[in-house]
């Protein structure tokens, strides 16, 4: 069995290289104050790439289409900018180009997207809402879907994986990289949910995401395969394109789902999908297959 599952995995090229026991001179050798500073900085960056559209556009409230653009726009010249000021060398911090394989990842994250939707659809007991009556409202909610999942997830891949798991890991240690870079991951989405279970909900899904989006960066060597999967999901669960929430919002979706009151599959009264039970053993599930699959016994890692 795993060995056809290689074969599967070989054959649609989802890795390119596999960097997890290999470590760069420059960062390796590197004191560990300028490595950190060097985290900072990233993290620096990253604010102006998430709060401009907000203070200069007003937001995605006021301009739904611009906004976006221009956060992601100044995530993919800020971040390799700072690289090159830094002198760390091209591809180290696993800010590459995009390649073929990029493509696939994002079936990959729409993969998942499907597996909560179906999941939802067979266990629970509400009913989806299909609204695409008005080709302008579909294409409108797929747009700023998109330039949205993009924005967010180009920004907080490129920090987290780009950035702290590419220094961490090469100065220090990889699986305390992957740690760190999805414990942090977590606790930057405490503020999602607005009670204490909801709270906690988000961040033990958001870590066991971030952990899964950092096996597949240091495998493939890519961030962009990480920002694929993150951008695919995000871009699927905003709020105008696939929404779990109750009757009168999940009605403004694209696709909306009512679940009946304090459901279970959907933590209970927590119905926004990054804090449902099934997309915390979901991310589970791909973390551990990745695990096993790349770096367990008889794996070539």
């Amino acid at each position: 069995m795993r060995a056809v599952t290689e074969n599967i995995f070989t054959q649609m090229w989802l890795y390119d290289i596999d960097r997890s026991d290999d470590t760069d001179p420059t960062l390796a050798r590197m004191p560990p104050w300028k490595a950190t500073a060097l985290v900072i900085a990233g993290a620096i960056v990253a604010i102006p790439c998430l709060l401009a559209p907000g203070l200069f556009l007003g937001g995605t409230s006021e301009a739904p289409l611009v906004a976006p653009a221009l956060g992601f726009g100044l995530a993919i010249v800020s971040f390799p900018l700072l690289a090159h000021l830094a002198g760390v060398p091209p591809g180290v911090l696993f800010i590459r180009l995009p390649t073929h394989n990029t493509g696939r990842w994002v079936l990959v994250g729409v993969g998942l997207v499907g597996t909560v939707v179906v999941t939802v659809g067979l266990l629970g007991s509400g009913s989806y809402v299909v609204r695409v009556d008005l080709p302008g409202h579909v294409l409108f909610a797929l747009s700023v879907g998109l330039l949205v999942g993009l924005w967010t997830g180009t920004v907080e891949e490129i920090l987290l994986r780009g950035y702290l798991l590419s220094v961490v890991g090469h100065r220090w240690h990889w699986p305390g990289a992957v740690a760190l870079s999805a414990i942090l991951f977590g606790l930057l989405h405490h503020g999602a949910a607005t009670d204490l279970m909801g709270k906690l909900a988000y961040m033990v899904v958001t870590t066991l995401a971030g952990a899964f989006f950092g096996l597949v960066t240091i495998r493939t060597g890519n961030v962009w395969n990480a920002v694929a999967l993150h951008g695919t999901w995000n871009a699927a669960f905003h709020p105008s394109v696939i929404r779990l929430e109750d009757v009168c919002d999940a009605a403004d979706a694209l696709l909306g789902y009512a679940p009946p009151p304090d459901h279970v599959l959907l933590g209970g009264s927590v119905t926004a999908p990054t804090e449902s039970p099934i997309v915390a053993v979901l991310f589970g599930i791909a973390g551990v297959v990745a695990l096993h699959h790349w770096y367990g016994p008889g794996s070539d890692s």
